[in-house]
């Protein structure tokens, strides 16, 4: 998501590895109900797989276990809070579609083209995720809001 040479602070490594994590746990997910006809998503799987280790790479060893483990907390709570109530796929998509697009417009986040997110981002727009009717947008803003305030109460992208 963001260049490797990038020196993060702790926060700012869970900060992307939850984002890459919600997305990653999505696509799985449409993956496995999919059976056969998901086979064109493993491509980005494993894409998102590279991109939850991106964020790591400059990371001493005894700090690579305790981020890590932050970060499956934090997207545990974010993925809670995204699968509240009866929202599809496509929704909880759009939802942390549109978490990633308000971070990078305010400058909380880069999305550095032709890394492993920016390619696995492009193949899920290619298959069309993200698409909804305005009523699944507007229950979409409504998600993104909800997982980005909590995500605030612990501490990230504040």
């Amino acid at each position: 998501m963001v260049a490797v040479s990038t020196r993060l602070s702790a926060r700012q490594t869970v900060e992307l590895l939850v984002l890459v994590g919600m997305l990653s746990a999505l696509v799985r997910s449409v993956r496995q109900g999919l059976g056969e006809h998901g086979v064109e998503l493993d491509a980005c799987i494993d894409l998102l797989g590279q991109a939850l280790l991106e964020p790591l790479a400059e990371v001493q060893p005894d700090q690579h276990r305790k981020l890590s483990r932050r970060s499956e907390r934090a997207t545990l709570r974010a993925m809670t809070t995204l699968a509240t109530g009866e929202s599809s796929y496509a929704v909880q998509f759009f939802a942390v579609a549109r978490l990633i697009v308000g971070l990078t417009e305010c400058g909380a986040i880069t999305v550095v083209d032709g890394s492993a997110f920016d390619q696995a981002w492009n193949l899920l727009l290619h298959r069309g995720f993200g698409h909804v009717d305005p009523e699944g947008e507007a229950a979409a803003e409504e998600l993104a809001e909800r997982v980005w305030t909590v995500l605030r109460s612990d501490g990230y992208f504040v």
